[in-house]
């Protein structure tokens, strides 16, 4: 298990998610989803995190300590570098290399049927469907 830190992920509705992210055992990537088709796992560096105040180290007396936040856009290969002002978009070779990965065992496997309960509301609405048109007098 490595270190987990704060790790705030943007997704393309500007919505945040904001979780413990492990950091790998290198120590150069966060630990998001390791792999198969969601697989996203960003680069991290030196200037990588920003450092939000927290609680003083004594309650009220002492110095105060900072907690490490990782901003990443959601699939992107790289976390934001705040020093340089670099901002990394999802990286669209890595997500389809891990799709066809994921689809690969696929080919070749049979196509499965409609299951039993999509056949009885069928079965349901053709017999409601008889008893309507007996009803009205079409079926005499």
């Amino acid at each position: 298990m490595g270190k987990k830190v704060k790790v705030a992920v943007f997704g393309n509705d500007n919505c945040v998610e904001w979780k413990d992210y492990e950091i790998n055992e290198s120590g150069n990537r966060l630990t998001i989803v390791k792999e198969g088709a969601g697989y996203f796992m960003p680069e991290i560096d030196n200037d990588s995190p920003l450092y939000f105040p927290s609680w003083k180290k004594f309650f009220l007396f002492g110095e105060r300590t900072y907690k490490k936040v990782y901003f990443v856009n959601n699939k992107a290969k790289k976390c934001y570098d705040f020093k340089r002002g670099v901002l990394s978009m999802p990286d669209l070779e890595q997500i389809d290399t891990s799709i066809a990965s994921t689809q690969l065992n696929k080919i070749g496997s049979p196509v499965q049927d409609l299951p039993w309960q999509l056949w009885a509301i069928l079965a349901s609405v053709l017999l409601n469907l008889l008893l309507v048109l007996n009803m009205s007098g079409v079926l005499r």
